[in-house]
């Protein structure tokens, strides 16, 4: 009878002690499942043990149980990028259980039902007090809202710089407008009183001439002072020199006069208005303002411009910045064509035998002009230079980038062509190049605008997560199989 009621006593005893295990481990569920982090943990074979309600929500699994081989189902995870999906060992999970302490590492969970999620994660295994270990843990963080918020800020800061560098920009070439058009008027005046008074001067330089030849047909033997300054002055060579010099005064006072117009022309970066223009003339303003540069310089040949224009209509545009297109686009050709003729002239003067191309190498710029079948102008300015390589060209309309040293270039003059071209002209700027076989760039434009559009700044990618149904990484912790597909996608 003792044994019995010892017996009794002890089931007695177990089943409080069983009562209050249950009551702790619903106690424990409760709390896990009220906190809004992730929890999940595996013991020290790597068998799941404990998956809160917030990591349920987090991975889209449904609230019925269910075998963790059938979660690999209902979600994939993704590198901190939102693109690379992630590698069995490289989940939080099981860089704990390996020994890795994680540490605010970022993830991206893509559920079949619900929202995409950043997370971030931290976990650790654990032990016993004798160095025993028991499993790991981690944590679950959502930061969805953080991060989006970021990228609204990072959005909205490259906005906020891209509106100040065109108002910069804009600021800018207004002033440099006014000052050419200043300077032009300036020059204009008196370049125009000279040129205006060549003519008779000429006529008078002439008549002086025809008086001397009277003078000597009536006196064919001058005095002796008067044959002793002829011979001074070498009235006969200054009787053939004097056409030639007041000729290339015409000539000069006429490109002054070519150069004026073709500032003025350029500096109209202030127009409101949209009109229709003669863009061949814009083209050839820009380039007479180029002229210098295009020039022979020591070792190096000039630059050739070929001219391969159609009949173009006229066409509505804002002239001045065209005009600004067309000088950004000539002056990287420019500068792409001294580069290379300064490479042909180096390997000249270090080979005792030139190669081939190296000797028939002409530097040229080819400008061709057309009108397109869908109501629009094609203008391509195209170089021999070097070319581009594929890792630049990707970024030659990003503003700020450039490949020239510090102080010599500011990353603008294309970025700033592609919103004028695109955004103020409806149109298309494009850039086609190989390195080694020169650069073309493409400007297409509509010949009728439908309305003036404000610029505006480039559109910020949005950090955006690519979802595959392939490639689920099935996480295994070295044999932990009976968690294959827990943090798995």
């Amino acid at each position: 009878m003792q044994e019995i009621a010892e017996h009794k006593r002890s089931e007695a005893t177990l089943q409080q002690v069983q009562t209050h295990l249950e009551k702790e481990r619903g106690f424990l569920k409760a709390i896990l499942d009220h906190l809004t982090e992730g929890i999940v943990a595996c013991d020290e074979k790597g068998d799941l043990m404990l998956v809160n309600r917030a990591t349920c929500d987090f991975y889209g699994l449904p609230e019925v149980p269910m075998p963790t081989e059938q979660w690999a189902d209902h979600f994939d995870l993704y590198l901190d990028d939102g693109k690379t999906p992630m590698q069995p060992q490289d989940t939080p999970l099981v860089r704990a259980f390996q020994g890795e302490i994680v540490h605010e590492t970022e993830m991206v969970i893509v559920p079949k039902l619900g929202k995409t999620r950043t997370l971030l994660t931290s976990g650790r295994a654990f032990f016993d007090t004798a160095g025993n270990k028991l499993g790991a843990v981690v944590a679950m963080h959502d930061i969805s809202d953080r991060k989006r918020a970021e990228i609204d800020r990072e959005r909205m800061e490259a906005a906020l710089r891209h509106t100040q560098t065109q108002m910069i920009q804009a600021e800018k070439m207004s002033g440099l407008g006014q000052l050419v058009a200043g300077i032009a008027h300036e020059i204009n005046n008196p370049i125009s009183f000279i040129h205006g008074n060549l003519n008779p001067a000429a006529q008078y330089a002439y008549d002086l001439l025809k008086l001397i030849d009277l003078y000597h047909a009536q006196i064919p033997v001058p005095n002796p002072a008067t044959q002793a300054f002829i011979e001074e002055i070498d009235l006969e060579f200054l009787r053939q020199d004097l056409p030639k010099l007041l000729n290339s005064m015409q000539s000069g006072t006429e490109r002054i006069r070519e150069i004026v117009l073709s500032l003025r022309n350029f500096s109209r970066l202030d127009e409101a208005e949209m009109k229709a223009v003669d863009l061949h003339k814009g083209i050839d303003n820009t380039l007479v303002i180029l002229g210098n540069r295009l020039k022979p310089k020591a070792g190096q040949p000039g630059i050739e411009i070929v001219r391969e224009y159609n009949n173009l209509p006229m066409v509505e545009c804002y002239a001045g910045q065209l005009n600004q297109v067309f000088m950004n686009v000539l002056n990287n050709a420019i500068e792409a064509l001294d580069e290379r003729s300064a490479i042909e002239s180096l390997e000249a003067h270090y080979n005792t035998l030139p190669s081939e191309s190296t000797l028939q190498y002409v530097p040229t710029i080819t400008i061709s002009t057309e009108v397109l079948p869908h109501k629009a102008i094609a203008i391509r300015i195209i170089d021999n230079g070097s070319g581009i390589p594929e890792h630049i060209r990707s970024r030659i309309f990003d503003p700020f980038f450039t490949t020239k040293p510090v102080g010599k270039g500011s990353g603008l003059g294309l970025s700033i062509s592609y919103k004028i071209v695109v955004e103020k002209h409806d149109g298309q700027l494009q850039c086609y190049s190989k390195a080694g076989q020169g650069t073309e760039f493409v400007i297409e434009i509509p010949i009728l605008q439908p309305e003036p559009k404000p610029l505006t700044s480039h559109p910020v990618a949005k950090k955006h997560f690519e979802l595959s149904g392939h490639d689920r990484a099935r996480i295994t912790c070295g044999n932990l199989g009976s968690y294959e597909n827990l943090v798995g996608g």
